[in-house]
């Protein structure tokens, strides 16, 4: 098992228009996280996501938990349901615009809607402090990983899980 906090691995870069305008752009990254592996993120010591990676590499799929979790990641996109949700809460005027950006990219979910809207006042104006707040447990295996993704998400219940 390996502990990473966010700013080990990433730096933010701005590129593009508020609010979908966050790079995260990966530094060198460690070669355990090469294997296949199930992984947990925590915001603030909160358990909020468990997920794994097979196909695509830990990395990828860090950039893509962080960009969708914070709603901040340039390549965020919104299904529909993501949309319809985004006009009940009070980041419509922030994203009404954006709702149309990124036809193709790493889609969001109203959970992490609902996690966005409430981490707001800090996902506005992420900077390093904030990503410091993120942590990645990496677990590497190559067994069973979508059993135990689906193991931990029913035990630990985190709030942006499908």
């Amino acid at each position: 098992m390996h502990v990473y906090n966010a700013t080990e691995l990433f730096d933010l870069h701005i590129s593009g228009c508020f609010p979908l305008n966050i790079d995260f752009r990966s530094k060198s990254i460690p070669t355990e996280l090469d294997a296949s592996g199930n992984y947990l993120l925590f915001f603030d010591k909160e358990l909020i996501y468990c997920g794994f990676a097979d196909k695509e590499l830990a990395i990828v799929r860090f950039e893509k938990q962080l960009s969708t979790i914070s709603l901040r990641g340039v390549n965020v996109s919104f299904n529909e349901a993501g949309k319809n949700h985004v006009t009940t809460t009070f980041l419509h005027p922030i994203y009404s615009s954006a709702l149309k950006q990124n036809k193709k990219g790493f889609e969001t979910s109203i959970k992490r809607i609902n996690f966005a809207e409430k981490h707001w006042q800090s996902f506005r104006d992420i900077d390093k402090k904030t990503l410091e707040r993120f942590v990645f447990v990496w677990m590497p295996s190559n067994n069973n990983l979508s059993e135990i993704k689906n193991e931990l998400i029913q035990k630990l219940k985190p709030i942006c899980n499908g």
